[in-house]
């Protein structure tokens, strides 16, 4: 679908990013991704760009849901459409490169609510850890959440010198896969250590990722509630029909037919009953 106004009201997306972001980012992706994506290949990017930052734009929108920080009267399309541009801008600054010309800087009140280019690097570096954890056996996936919320909730990480002495495979494992040098680094770094103990951003990007693998496969053909409806009250006509029959043969009989059934005399005893005392 290409709806960019949304067909529930903005509150409902909302609350729904907050309380239930499994459900809402199913229809959020499916009302939105496109018109988004296009947004971003209209000031120069490609539809991967595209993808990458609407990807990183619902992450961020769950998380502000969360914090109470959504805003509530601005259309929730044109704030995804905004975030992802915001990512889009911070991206090609970051990396030295000019902005299309066609590019659009957002209006006052759309700017005024962005996160600023260190939270927008802080997601893109969570989301760069939960991919690269992704690459591990769940195993030791498990065991790097459970070590890095430890270290919140009882002792610090391990300084540097006591955690080249215990490290793990799976660490060191993990390590390898976060090279974005020559050479991996030798301790966790504090923006993947902060991504390991954010379970909830973790478990929306999951989600996230899952419906962006069903879009790589093959955009979902948009949902057509005006021919499934026939087919609904059809199904329901025939299961009331279904259900009146059941009960009308299993009911139980009455008195009457009870004794119709167990006391009804021979016909041979009720012919020429003026006979029978001759």
């Amino acid at each position: 679908m290409t709806n960019t106004t949304g067909q529930f009201p903005n509150e409902t997306y909302l609350t729904g990013l907050r309380d239930n972001p499994e459900s809402t980012l199913a229809v959020v992706y499916d009302e939105f991704r496109r018109p988004v994506i296009n947004a971003v290949m209209a000031r120069g990017g490609s539809e991967a760009d595209g993808a990458v930052f609407f990807q990183a734009a619902a992450v961020d929108a769950a998380r502000l849901a969360r914090a109470g920080q959504a805003p509530a009267q601005i259309p929730v399309f044109e704030w995804l459409k905004a975030l992802s541009l915001a990512h889009y801008r911070d991206w090609l600054q970051e990396r030295g490169q000019p902005m299309s010309l066609e590019d659009e800087l957002p209006g006052e009140q759309i700017a005024a609510i962005l996160p600023d280019s260190a939270a927008l690097q802080n997601t893109r570096s969570h989301i760069f850890a939960w991919k690269r954890l992704q690459r591990l056996e769940p195993a030791c996936r498990q065991q790097l959440l459970e070590a890095a919320q430890q270290s919140v909730e009882e002792t610090p990480y391990p300084a540097e010198a006591e955690q080249a002495e215990n490290q793990s495979d799976c660490t060191r494992q993990y390590l390898s896969h976060l090279q974005k040098t020559a050479s991996a680094p030798d301790t966790m770094p504090e923006w993947a250590l902060a991504a390991l103990r954010d379970r909830e951003g973790y478990a929306v990007w999951k989600r996230t990722q899952a419906l962006e693998n069903q879009y790589s496969a093959g955009e979902p053909a948009a949902q057509e509630p005006n021919r499934i409806w026939p087919w609904v009250i059809i199904a329901l006509l025939v299961a009331a029909i279904g259900y009146g029959a059941y009960q009308f043969f299993s009911r139980p009989k009455t008195a009457a037919e009870v004794f119709a059934d167990n006391f009804s005399p021979p016909a041979s005893l009720l012919d020429r009953p003026s006979t029978r005392f001759c």
